[in-house]
């Protein structure tokens, strides 16, 4: 029996799973437990007699930003007991302070931004925060970073009049920006390294829009 295991994090972790290929049986209780990369337990939830199985909140201490961790649930059936494959997650960053913005030439419509950079050693655990504001796509040392396309989501970028469309809107949005967040160890290297992206418009800075009535 397989346990398929999601995490959502917003300010805290909310955690879902699903009891695959299960016939008669009804989840009676789990146990969540988090822990660290070493292996130190830093949150269980307990058995909590509940068939709920979906948003289930993280309650312990606060975890530290831009941090990977480990989880796995313990589900109780009326009839048996199945643990799942440990999971993980990363937690996001706090501090933005010291970030700013790489923005290629404006008359180029899908720019690649290069960057040459050295490491002393490959640590375990690295991680790649990526912001675009349209889409884009991620190389490490010419291997691309995930299979996923069109990312990020689209968002609301600023002040928008849309006109041509089914209905017209105009007004103030909530002006928000994505970031992804990829676990990178094993496309780096000792030594020199290169980091390619790859930008297109997406929804951000369109060149035309065209409606088919």
């Amino acid at each position: 029996m397989r346990i398929i295991t999601k995490c959502m994090e917003e300010n805290a972790p909310v955690f879902s799973w699903i009891l695959e290929d299960c016939t008669d049986q009804k989840q009676i209780a789990y146990n969540i437990t988090v822990s660290s990369t070493d292996g130190d337990v830093v949150w269980s939830s307990g058995t909590v007699s509940s068939d709920h199985s979906t948003w289930v909140r993280y309650e312990g201490a606060p975890l530290k930003e831009n941090t990977k961790y480990l989880w796995k649930v313990t589900i109780t059936t009326l009839k048996t007991q199945y643990t799942s494959e440990e999971a993980c997650f990363i937690t996001a960053l706090q501090h933005f302070d010291d970030l700013i913005w790489v923005s290629p030439a404006p008359s180029i419509n899908a720019p690649m931004i290069h960057k040459e950079f050295e490491l002393d050693q490959v640590y375990d655990y690295a991680v790649l925060n990526l912001c675009g504001l349209g889409y884009f796509e991620v190389y490490l040392n010419g291997r691309k970073v995930s299979d996923e396309l069109m990312n990020p989501v689209r968002t609301d970028y600023d002040e928008v009049e849309y006109r041509g469309i089914v209905t017209t809107y105009t007004g103030t949005t909530r002006k928000t920006l994505k970031y992804l967040s990829y676990e990178v160890s094993e496309y780096l290297k000792a030594g020199k390294n290169k980091i390619t992206v790859w930008l297109g418009n997406g929804w951000y800075r369109q060149n035309g829009r065209t409606r088919t009535v």
